[in-house]
């Protein structure tokens, strides 16, 4: 179970000072850095209560601890256990630090996993799609796209949005020429796939155009 501080009286809080919090924070960075989960937790815990009492939610240190902690039960599995901080870590941290720093890129991958895992496909595309957006338009920033673009293709297929799946692939496609080149060979299951969705939406016109470009002969 996750220690959550929200509901605690302040008569329970200890009696935190800017150096105590300090010396524990380095205590934890100490343990993560030697993969002790177990010990980190149990400090990000101490260090969450003593943010809590010392600053107001909205702060930054406390959402940069809130995000540490969480990542600490990431590192250790524990990842369902705290799934309500997670949320609210990305809430906390998009809103207040903006949806491109850092501290909301991590919370927002943990919330995509906590998404995953609990088969809410639906829900874990937004976050991609943010991701994307995020991107410009050069070769580093290109191969982020493919990835993204890769977990879109799968999560519009196990949620049956064909037509969102089919933009999806297309652009997967279009960038994967940039770097390989207008082939079949080396686009060849970006293709398939792409056939598939048109053979699924009874699109031959498509199905056709596509095989005719590549020189292929599947059968629909």
């Amino acid at each position: 179970m996750s220690h959550l501080a929200f509901g605690q009286e302040q008569t329970e809080q200890p009696k935190w000072t800017e150096k105590k919090l300090g010396t524990v924070i380095i205590l934890a960075e100490k343990a993560a850095k030697k993969h002790k989960w177990l010990q980190a937790i149990r400090y990000g815990e101490e260090i969450f209560s003593a943010v809590q009492a010392l600053n107001h939610y909205t702060d930054a240190r406390y959402i940069q601890q809130l995000k540490n902690l969480n990542v600490y039960y990431d590192n250790a599995g524990r990842l369902k256990e705290v799934a309500p901080r997670i949320m609210r870590a990305y809430d906390l941290s998009k809103t207040h630090l903006g949806k491109a720093h850092e501290t909301t890129s991590v919370s927002r991958k943990l919330l995509f996993k906590v998404f995953i895992s609990n088969k809410k496909y639906m829900e874990a595309i937004p976050l991609v799609q943010e991701s994307l957006s995020l991107l410009g338009d050069n070769k580093p920033d290109d191969f982020k796209k493919l990835s993204y673009l890769k977990q879109l293709h799968s999560l519009y297929g196990i949620t049956d949005q064909l037509q969102q799946q089919e933009h999806t692939l297309l652009r997967l496609l279009k960038i994967n020429n940039r770097f390989v080149g207008n082939n079949a060979k080396d686009n060849l299951e970006i293709i398939k796939d792409l056939a598939r969705n048109y053979c699924l939406q009874r699109k031959a016109p498509e199905f056709n155009l596509l095989m005719a470009i590549y020189d292929l002969n599947y059968d629909c």
